[in-house]
């Protein structure tokens, strides 16, 4: 692995960099400096309770969870109202309801990318600060309090209460051998380089309907693989899922029911005679949703997926 020995990098990393990132997490308001300076002491102090450090996270906890569940719940009464304005033919209000799903859409995304930046954040100064002696005590406090934080972020834990675990003591540990490797350094040809941390930090939050096509697209190409191009499994995708759309017994279970719910009624079988019907124009991809039963389920959810959504023109 030539990686190992040959490796260089092609340019130099701007130690000023840490200083952008943290006025980009500053800006967002998430934490206040009080409670990283205090979560620093207690940090730093041995005798100071291991729940001193939860208390002082929990403040921008509660406010990262509070503003993303809002914009969760914001984009839920988006799509809601966005289905009422299309059934009654409300052309002023289905252009109301796209741009509060942007803004919801947006809103989340921003989160996301705060809680990515506070861990790059992390990493970026553990790296540098070896290299550059910063002796800058604001970047070590938030370093060790961001690096607590993160973890408390996550999406399936933003709802949950914190669990002191300050008086458990470890009694024991075993050590197991997973899998062996053999390295191999001898030198091959080829360049072998590492970029310097110029980009972190700089991620914008993405447009919600370049998302979607991406995951719908990524979807499409788990089920049918890279050899049919993107356009012709969208153009097969669309087809089918305006041909259910215009099916009103399905589309009222689609509106009405759970995710699971539905793919348990008429759904799937409904899915399945409609891919029959496309079989003259689109014979390759019909035959792998009909001939193998796990695609041609994962293609029902992507489908369902975009009627929930009513990205399918009527």
């Amino acid at each position: 692995m030539p990686y190992y020995t040959k490796a260089e990098l092609t340019d130099v990393t701007d130690p000023q960099i840490i200083y952008d990132l943290q006025k980009t997490l500053d800006a967002e308001g998430i934490y206040h400096w009080q409670e990283v300076e205090a979560f620093a002491v207690a940090f730093f102090d041995p005798k100071a309770a291991a729940s001193k450090l939860s208390y002082y996270c929990t403040p921008a906890k509660e406010r990262f969870a509070k503003r993303y569940l809002f914009s969760l719940e914001s984009r839920q009464h988006a799509l809601e109202f966005r289905r009422i304005a299309e059934a009654n033919g409300d052309s002023a209000g289905l252009k109301k309801a796209d741009h509060a799903l942007k803004e919801a859409g947006e809103q989340v995304d921003q989160l996301d990318l705060f809680r990515k930046n506070l861990q790059s954040f992390v990493r970026l100064y553990e790296f540098l600060s070896q290299i550059v002696p910063y002796e800058d005590h604001e970047l070590e406090q938030l370093c060790v309090y961001a690096k607590h934080l993160h973890p408390l972020l996550r999406v399936d834990r933003l709802q949950q209460d914190d669990i002191d675990v300050g008086e458990l003591q470890l009694s024991h540990y075993r050590l197991s051998k997973r899998a062996e490797h053999q390295f191999r350094l001898s030198e091959e040809e080829g360049e072998y380089t590492l970029k310097p941390g110029s980009d972190v930090g700089s991620g914008k939050p993405h447009d919600p309907e370049k998302k979607r096509l991406s995951e719908i697209i990524e979807a499409l190409n788990d089920i049918f693989g890279a050899e049919v191009s993107d356009e012709d499994q969208l153009q097969f995708l669309t087809g089918i899922a305006q041909r259910i759309s215009r099916q009103e017994d399905v589309m009222a279970q689609v509106n009405n029911h759970s995710t699971d719910q539905v793919m348990h009624g008429l759904f799937p079988k409904r899915v399945l005679d409609t891919v029959l019907d496309a079989m003259t124009d689109h014979e390759k991809l019909s035959l792998e949703v009909l001939d193998n039963e796990s695609k041609s389920r994962a293609f029902a959810l992507v489908i369902l997926k975009m009627l929930a959504q009513q990205d399918v023109a009527s």
